[in-house]
């Protein structure tokens, strides 16, 4: 029997024979003793308690929302907070004649509801007094803000015939004064083809509900789809030239792209106020009491921190630096609930747009992402690495100094992605977190590096 040579092994054998011979050991420690010592960086980890105030947010902006809303809500601890919607309407259609002396036969109004918003379980049910008024006073961009109205810009009266009583089904009935609807039809033939002249005269409206009455604590926000409101006039049409005699029907409705609508609330939280919280920082949601934080404040704590390391802040690179907001879950687990889901900070500043000052979270949400809510470790984190970075060399812009921790939202654009951060102005919330008194406190957990 002949042995067979097999070429294939052989030339593997070889070549791995001589991989191993001309193999170099490469020492990669020559040369160290050529870098200075103060060139070598390194990477350190350290955490500084931070100063946190609770200061409102003074005039959120809150024009074209999502939703209107009106509500009321009694917390025992941040008060009495109502939300009140105004908004404008157009005819849905401009060909209308009214003909000769038209005569109502009802005016209503349709308004389709979302959802309600109640903090406490049980209450998306209570039943609510709905209110609807003559708005006085013209909606445009320089009433943008929650508080930009108050009860003397619309009516003494309400429109209702009779009261409107809600307890929270998909869907709000309110039967109009016919008086208004004589009004509507007195409307020329210019008004009701011009959007801008048909809304200098007819102003709009307001809902509004009743506030909780003394000594209940809870409420409920009813969230309103602009979209999902229309006002239905039947009126006797009658016209001899064109020999007509019979009943029509007109619509009014909320236009998205014509139609300037938003919402106005008020919060008993002002009174809880300070510049040293104890044990507790309250989060509220709309325009109430939040988290503040002064980083000129901040900067004086990292200045301390520095020097009892013998470092120069100038020169401390941040990798990265994550602010902690703890908290003490609560004996109701159902509380959780109420915290939401993401926050930010956010400062106040020039809008070109509204010709306005406006708040808006600060730009490095777009790179890191909004903070979130650790239910494991009990406490909200953000990264803000690059916006410390800035504190710490002092170059921060001078209205990014004074922020608030608020609520965040998100929307994504359906055609190209990309996800715009808003404010959250709608959702009512409520977030206790720890205050300076507690054991686990605000805190800025920093990995860095001193730069020689």
């Amino acid at each position: 029997m002949s042995n067979r040579i097999h070429f294939r092994s052989v030339a593997a054998l070889l070549v791995s024979s001589a991989i191993t011979i001309s193999c170099i050991n490469i020492d990669k420690t020559v040369g160290e003793d050529l870098i200075p010592t103060d060139h070598n960086l390194t990477v350190s980890s350290a955490s500084v308690e931070i100063p946190v105030q609770m200061k409102m947010i003074d005039s959120l902006q809150s024009i074209f929302p999502d939703y209107l809303i009106a509500g009321a809500y009694e917390d025992p601890e941040l008060g009495l907070t109502t939300c009140n919607t105004a908004f404008q309407v157009v005819p849905y259609t401009t060909e209308n004649d009214f003909g000769d002396n038209p005569q109502p036969v009802y005016l209503r109004m349709e308004i389709g509801v979302d959802k309600a918003l109640c903090l406490i379980k049980g209450e998306e049910s209570i039943p609510q007094n709905i209110y609807l008024y003559v708005l006085n006073k013209e909606i445009d961009s320089t009433t943008i803000y929650n508080n930009s109205f108050s009860r003397n810009d619309y009516g003494v009266t309400p429109l209702n015939i009779g009261t409107a009583v809600y307890t929270g089904g998909d869907s709000i009935n309110i039967e109009m004064n016919l008086n208004y609807a004589k009004e509507l039809l007195s409307a020329t033939k210019e008004e009701r083809d011009s959007v801008s002249m048909f809304v200098k005269r007819f102003k709009g409206f307001v809902i509004t509900t009743d506030p909780v009455p003394d000594g209940i604590k809870g409420g409920r926000f009813n969230m309103i789809d602009p979209a999902s409101v229309y006002i239905k006039m039947k009126y006797h049409h009658v016209s001899a030239a064109d020999d007509i005699d019979k009943d029509s029907i007109l619509l009014y409705n909320i236009s998205t792209s014509k139609c300037f609508y938003t919402n106005f609330f008020t919060h008993g939280s002002k009174s809880l106020e300070t510049s040293a919280p104890g044990e507790k920082i309250l989060l509220e949601g709309m325009g109430g009491v939040k988290p503040y934080i002064n980083f000129k404040d901040v900067r004086t704590k990292f200045l301390a921190w520095a020097q009892t390391k013998n470092i120069d802040l100038n020169k401390v690179l941040i990798a990265k630096a994550e602010l902690i907001l703890p908290y003490e879950f609560p004996n109701d687990y159902t509380v959780m609930e109420q915290f939401p889901a993401s926050v930010y900070l956010a400062y106040k500043y020039y809008a070109d747009d509204y010709k306005s000052k406006m708040y808006y979270p600060i730009k490095d949400v777009y790179a890191v992402g909004a903070g979130t809510l650790n239910r494991s470790l009990f406490h909200y984190s953000m990264d803000i690495s690059t916006f410390l970075q800035h504190v710490l060399n002092n170059t921060l812009e001078e209205e990014k100094w004074n922020t608030w921790i608020t609520p965040i939202t998100q929307v994504s654009n359906s055609y190209t992605g990309n996800v715009t951060y808003y404010i959250d102005n709608q959702i009512y919330s409520k977030a206790t977190l720890n205050g300076a008194s507690s054991t686990r406190r605000p805190k800025i957990n920093i990995t860095y590096s001193v730069l020689p």
